[in-house]
């Protein structure tokens, strides 16, 4: 994919063992043969701790940063793109009293994810719904405020869970709580059936977090594994972010993640590099001027991000649409048709009579039309006859800032001071 798709930057997250391993040779190799794959970029590759950079988890992990040999040729540094430097750093019982500079903050303790949550569980399931997503039903989707659930332990379980002081282990058991495995191997991981402190961050969380049996899992004080919320959590994710699947799925999304926080650092880096070797990269983008593919990016993601279920394409670039699509209306349940048009000048009636037709055709209980530009006001009277939801080109901005935190550009199409019969689109 890299080959074929050459891009200025590519960025590789693995576990730490990967910089030991052939596929890693391989990797370096590639960029220095002259016949090699990556002979045409430069590797930068590091070993990050995703709590150096304010992630209330220490997570270790290799990340390369691969940079064409064409943008360092370009850039004002001469230089790769390069890690980014630690915002904070593990507690060392000193203080900056009296430094010329001050030092980085110290990690993010566990503390402040646990503090949102819960002591107890309520549930042991998700709630009870799904989704269409790419043709298939799925469970979901789920905000991560669902996620909250709790296991079913055995009576032997609790007492262990009981018997295991915040940052104790299995070394902590009696004999009789203990298994002969733990009991005559005293070495070896001290995670095992551990439990969290609430002043360090948590350890690694993997996919299999609720099974305290398979690492430092244990709820820094209630009697339990932590759940998929407190794992997402300290992973970072938002409390809005959106899952889909079972709850093994879901634990694997989880456990899989980059850390949202490490993963904002090094974008952030990456940006601001790209900043410097073109400064017209970044501009706020024109609706005007995006390509089709982009146009149809951002209606989807925009609509996915207002709460829609599913997003299923029926047509695109078909002349009239560059969007035509179905979801699910929360609100109702029923079918929503989507139609975007990239245009530039006005959009009349005879393009909102098409979307009721379709309408029909899909059986859709409601529609909605969307342009950069405007409507006239013979299409705003029909669209509030036939439930049919207008967006025009300021509402479409406004809508995009809101919900994808993307500011568009203020050139958007707007009626001619001459024209006398248009509408304001819809509010």
């Amino acid at each position: 994919m890299v080959r074929a798709l050459q891009p200025r930057i590519f960025v590789i997250e693995n576990v730490d063992r990967f910089m030991r391993s052939r596929e890693f040779e391989l990797l370096t190799a590639s960029t220095n043969e002259k016949d090699g794959d990556l002979r045409d970029y430069v590797l930068q590759t590091n070993l990050l701790n995703a709590a150096d950079y304010g992630v209330p988890q220490t997570r270790r992990r290799v990340i390369v940063l691969a940079t064409h040999r064409d943008l360092v040729s370009s850039h004002p540094s001469g230089e790769p793109l390069k890690h980014p430097s630690p915002t904070h750093r593990k507690p060392d019982g000193k203080n900056d009293e009296g430094a010329l500079f001050s030092h980085s903050r110290y990690w993010v303790p566990s503390r402040t994810v646990f503090k949102e949550t819960g002591l107890e569980t309520r549930t042991t399931e998700l709630p009870d719904r799904t989704c269409n997503l790419l043709g298939k039903t799925l469970p979901g989707t789920f905000l991560t405020t669902d996620l909250h659930i709790g296991r079913n332990p055995t009576k032997h379980s609790l007492k262990r869970y009981r018997a295991i002081p915040e940052g104790g282990n299995r070394h902590n058991l009696p004999e009789e709580l203990s298994t002969p495995n733990w009991i005559n191997h005293r070495n070896g991981s001290g995670d095992v059936m551990g439990r969290l402190w609430y002043d360090r961050p948590s350890v690694t969380i993997r996919t299999e977090f609720y099974k305290p049996e398979k690492g430092r899992y244990l709820h820094p004080e209630a009697d339990r594994p932590i759940t998929h919320l407190e794992a997402a959590l300290l992973q970072g994710f938002p409390l809005n972010y959106r899952w889909v699947g079972s709850k093994v799925q879901i634990a694997r999304q989880i456990g899989n993640a980059v850390p949202v926080g490490l993963a904002k650092v090094i974008a952030g880096d990456l940006y601001r590099y790209l900043r410097a070797a073109e400064p017209g990269f970044g501009a706020n983008p024109s609706v005007i001027d995006l390509s089709a593919v982009e146009f149809e990016r951002l209606v989807r993601d925009l609509f996915l991000a207002m709460g829609a279920e599913g997003w299923a394409d029926i047509a695109a670039g078909d002349g009239r649409a560059d969007v035509l699509a179905t979801s699910k209306d929360v609100s109702s349940g029923g079918v929503r048709l989507i139609q975007a048009m990239r245009w530039s000048g006005p959009v009349g009636l005879e393009s909102v009579h098409a979307l009721s037709h379709l309408m029909a055709e899909y059986a859709a209980e409601s529609g909605v039309l969307i342009t950069p530009s405007w409507f006239d006001r013979a299409s705003e009277q029909f669209a509030q006859q036939n439930r049919i939801t207008l967006i025009n080109g300021t509402e479409l901005r406004h809508l995009v800032g809101r919900h994808l935190n993307v500011e568009l550009s203020s050139h958007v199409a707007t009626p001619p001071d001459d024209a006398l019969n248009y509408g304001a689109g819809y509010a």
